[in-house]
C-alpha cells in the first residue's frame, strides 16, 4: 500500500511539474500577441504567429484589445490535439480607470496593473478564471515571454510588357505593387523585379502609368510573372531620335535575350 502511495504521488508531482495553472506565479514560455501581430477582417483575426504544438497548455498574453477574449474560448481557436489554452489579458477595464484617475489628478500611479487569466479546456468546455493585481508584492507574478518568430511571407515576382522593336518582352521599371489595404508597397526594379512582404489570402495590385491595375490572389507561390502584353512604348519620332530609341530597344532586346537563356525570368513550377 505505501509502495502504490509512493507512486500515485511521484505521478502527480510529474503531472504538476509539468503543467500551468491559473494560480501560478510563475509563467513560462508565454506567447506575446502585440497590436503589430495581428490583422483584422471584419469579425476574423489572423494571428501572424508560428505556435508550436505541445502537450501542456499553451499560455497566451493576448495585448490587442481589438480581439474579444471569447475569441480564444471558441472551438476553433485551438490548434489541432491542442485541448487547454491559458489566456492572460490585462483587465482592459480597470487599467483605463486607472489612466483616467491619472489624468484627473495629475498624480502618476506607478506600477498598478491587473490582469485577468483564462484556462480554457476544450474537451470539457470548463472556462475558469481568476483577476490578479501584477504589483501585488506578497503574490509577485512573473511572465516569461518566448522568444516568437513572425511568420513573415515574402514573394517575389516580375513585370513585363511588349515594346517596340523588340521581339521579346522588357521589364516595365517603377511599376507600383501594393498590397491591398495595407500600406505595404514596393516597386520594380529596372529588370522588372519586385519582393514584398504578403500572406496567403492578401492581394497584390500592380500599378504602370496610362494602363489598368492587375490584381493578384497571393497563393502558396512564391513567385508571380506579370505581362500586361501591350505596348507600353509606342514612340511617333522619327530622324536620329527614332534612330537612337530603336538602337536603345534592341540593346534591351539582346539584355533580354540572355536573361531569358540564363533563367532570370524563371519562377519555379512554370
Amino acid at each position: 500500500m505505501k509502495i502504490k502511495s509512493t507512486l500515485i504521488l511521484l505521478i502527480l508531482f510529474f503531472q504538476n511539474s509539468f503543467s500551468q495553472t491559473i494560480r501560478d506565479l510563475i509563467f513560462s514560455d508565454v506567447i506575446l500577441i502585440k497590436n503589430d501581430n495581428v490583422r483584422i477582417g471584419g469579425n476574423d483575426f489572423l494571428i501572424n504567429i508560428i505556435f508550436e504544438i505541445t502537450e501542456n497548455p499553451i499560455v497566451i498574453y493576448n495585448e490587442d484589445n481589438r480581439i474579444p477574449n471569447n475569441f480564444f474560448f471558441d472551438k476553433k481557436s485551438f490548434l489541432d490535439k491542442q485541448n487547454e489554452i491559458i489566456l492572460i489579458t490585462p483587465d482592459w477595464k480597470y487599467n483605463q480607470e486607472i489612466i483616467d484617475k491619472q489624468k484627473r489628478t495629475g498624480y502618476h500611479i506607478h506600477g498598478v496593473r491587473q490582469s485577468k487569466i483564462y484556462q480554457i479546456n476544450r474537451v470539457s468546455k470548463k472556462i475558469d478564471s481568476l483577476t490578479i493585481r501584477e504589483d501585488n508584492p506578497r503574490k509577485p507574478i512573473t511572465f516569461n515571454f518566448k522568444k516568437i518568430e513572425l511568420k513573415i511571407n515574402k514573394v517575389k515576382g516580375f513585370i513585363l510588357d511588349n515594346a517596340e522593336f523588340t521581339r521579346t518582352k522588357v521589364p516595365v521599371i517603377e511599376a507600383t505593387i501594393e498590397v491591398k489595404g495595407t500600406d505595404k508597397k514596393t516597386f520594380s526594379d529596372q529588370d522588372g523585379k519586385f519582393e514584398i512582404q504578403a500572406n496567403e489570402g492578401e492581394i497584390l495590385v500592380i500599378k504602370v502609368l496610362f494602363k489598368k491595375a492587375v490584381e493578384i490572389l497571393v497563393t502558396d507561390k512564391e513567385c508571380y510573372k506579370v505581362d500586361f502584353n501591350s505596348n507600353l512604348f509606342e514612340p511617333l519620332m522619327g530622324g536620329r531620335f527614332g534612330r537612337k530609341y530603336k538602337r536603345q530597344q534592341r540593346k534591351i532586346e539582346r539584355s533580354m535575350d540572355r536573361k531569358i537563356k540564363e533563367g532570370f525570368y524563371n519562377c519555379p513550377g512554370e
